[in-house]
């Protein structure tokens, strides 16, 4: 699938809506600058990979390695089952065997946790300010506590206008080796509402769609 093919990897790899974001971001990756981050915005717009690259592209030892999976956590593992529990302590455990200069936690879907779990997050900002962050993200900023959106550098990850996701198409139609015009490309995006996830399911369709005719 398509949206697991071209999973970015690396942060140019990344699609953004404007230069703005790009660059916001791209300090956080290079160590400009530190501190926590809350990325929102709609559905399918690259959210949780975009956070993922920015923290794992941030200044580390390539030799370390995290001594528990806790560098980039859904939510949603704060409420399974005890056994399977991430907890708050495996995350500062975590970023002292990290290697990173400044390592990074990326708690994705932020609004999941309770406002217990919300203030526990906020204290441990305020006990490791000085050594290491948290990525946060959303798809509903409102459900975020104000504690926490002051402690952090709080950034829009707006909808992909269609000539983006045009753009953004063209390593993808290279790589598969397929060639569309840029107006049936165009018709497709305008019809994802700004998801890349979506326009990437389209994009799939009509690949398929044409080796099927070849194929013929």
């Amino acid at each position: 699938m398509f949206n697991q093919k071209y999973l970015p990897t690396r942060f140019g790899e990344l699609v953004f809506q404007n230069d703005i974001v790009r660059a916001k971001l791209e300090n956080y990756a290079s160590g400009k600058r530190k501190g926590n981050l809350l990325l929102y915005g709609p559905y399918g717009t690259g959210k949780s990979t975009a956070a993922r690259i920015t923290a794992e592209t941030s200044p580390k030892n390539k030799e370390a390695l995290f001594t528990e999976d806790v560098d980039a956590i859904n939510c949603s593992r704060f409420k399974q089952d005890s056994a399977k529990l991430v907890t708050f302590a495996m995350i500062e455990r975590s970023w002292q065997f990290s290697g990173q200069k400044y390592p990074y936690a990326v708690l994705d879907e932020f609004d999941l946790l309770s406002k217990a779990q919300q203030d526990s997050v906020r204290d441990m900002m305020d006990r490791n300010e000085d050594r290491s962050g948290f990525i946060l993200t959303t798809n509903h900023l409102q459900r975020i506590d104000g504690a926490i959106q002051s402690r952090c550098d709080v950034v829009e990850i707006p909808q992909l206008d269609p000539a983006t996701l045009v753009a953004g198409s063209q390593r993808i139609l290279a790589a598969e080796g397929v060639v569309i015009s840029d107006e049936i490309v165009l018709e497709m995006a305008s019809n994802c509402q700004g998801s890349w996830r979506s326009f990437l399911r389209e994009l799939e369709a009509v690949v398929e769609g044409i080796r099927a005719k070849r194929a013929a």
